[in-house]
């Protein structure tokens, strides 16, 4: 099931920052390509 929600992302030059509104879950990636594909997952 799909539900709509909204995720913001900062991107700095070292880091991806996602949170997600609707539960506050919030994860940071290295911004790499592994962790591009981390984020994406």
């Amino acid at each position: 099931m799909m539900t709509n929600d909204s995720i913001g992302i900062d991107i700095s030059k070292d880091f991806l920052d996602a949170h997600r509104l609707s539960d506050g879950a919030a994860a940071r990636f290295p911004n790499t390509s592994a962790g591009f594909r981390a984020l994406s997952t």
